[in-house]
């Protein structure tokens, strides 16, 4: 059986420079303990692609501002979020565990990358007035960084279909999940 996935990337974040999802529309943010699962891809599937599944899966930021003496800084929240309206399974495949699993695989990416946008963020103070201008610069970065590995993870694992490969991938993310626990900002 041929399996073919895709997956693709949004960027959410409270500041009004970039799109904000309406408060209607489904998003999961990510959590260790909550798997992701068919019901969850409640989108449509494109036609003309001949993928079985597509995770649209990014991160949303939280700034909040802090005062340090006379100056205010902005320190920032990061969240991996899985858009279920966007995301989408064939009907013939809704049985299938294995792409399912390769599907998380994407959103577990997800929150890697939004560990390290997070971290980056609140390295060092930022300045209130500098804050869009920074956050601007990292987060196209980090949201570059994410596709590109997005890709490759695909492109290895053939969109999971050299199992081997997927294998390799799925304990280089449980790793590096693991490496990255411990957020800057809780």
């Amino acid at each position: 059986m041929l399996l073919f996935c895709l997956f693709s990337l949004y960027i959410l974040t409270t500041s009004s420079v970039f799109f904000e999802k309406k408060a209607t529309e489904c998003s999961l943010n990510w959590v260790k303990e909550r798997k992701l699962n068919w019901e969850d891809f409640r989108g449509r599937p494109e036609a003309g692609v001949r993928a079985i599944a597509m995770t649209h899966s990014g991160f949303q930021t939280f700034p909040s501002n802090e005062k340090i003496g006379a100056k205010t800084y902005v320190r920032t929240k990061v969240i991996a979020q899985f858009d279920c309206d966007e995301s989408w399974v064939r009907r013939s495949e809704r049985e299938n565990a294995y792409a399912l699993h390769h599907e998380q695989g994407h959103f577990d990416i997800s929150e890697i990358y939004a560990r390290k946008l997070e971290k980056l963020l609140n390295e060092k103070p930022i300045p209130l007035p500098d804050y869009n201008r920074v956050l601007d610069v990292i987060y196209d970065r980090v949201f570059s960084e994410m596709g590109n590995y997005q890709e490759r993870y695909d492109a290895e694992t053939d969109h999971s279909l050299n199992r081997p490969k997927q294998s390799e991938w799925d304990k280089s993310i449980a790793v590096q999940l693991e490496a990255t626990e411990k957020k800057i900002v809780e």
